[in-house]
């Protein structure tokens, strides 16, 4: 498979345990620009309809996903002009419909790509900021 995208801001990719591929990307295209995501069931070879990733017109950049089983939590940094803060979004359904999206963490200042893990079921936020150092911070249970 080979992605034509950014080499600085690229794109991010799950597959839950359906095999279904879930994807964002930051794009500068002519047809959308933004942060959007998609997913595929079809190993691939054709996506859904690219929905934006937070409101449009907003600075959003690093998108990251994590699926387990058919639950897929969805991260993404926006920066207002002062402060960054990390967005989380969630569904249970296997990218079908998401619950609304939640701050997690704000900071001001520099601060590194949202990242997200997992021990088991549990997943948590590792964010490292420079104002506020290292965030690891659970956001889901079993």
């Amino acid at each position: 498979m080979e992605t034509d995208a950014c080499p600085h801001h690229g794109p991010t990719i799950a597959v839950s345990e359906s095999g279904k591929i879930h994807a964002a990307w930051f794009t500068q295209g002519e047809t959308r620009s933004g942060v959007f995501y998609a997913n595929s069931s079809n190993q691939g070879r054709s996506y859904g309809k690219p929905a934006r990733i937070g409101a449009d017109g907003a600075n959003i950049s690093r998108p990251y996903i994590l699926a387990l089983e058919n639950t897929v939590y969805l991260v993404w940094k926006e920066f207002n002009g002062k402060s960054s803060t990390v967005y989380l979004k969630k569904s249970t359904d296997d990218g079908s419909t998401w619950l609304p999206p939640q701050a997690v963490f704000e900071t001001s200042g520099y601060s590194d790509h949202p990242l997200l893990i997992s021990q088991g079921n549990v997943v948590y936020l590792s964010w490292l900021t420079r104002d506020d150092g290292y965030q690891f911070i659970k956001i889901s249970s079993p």
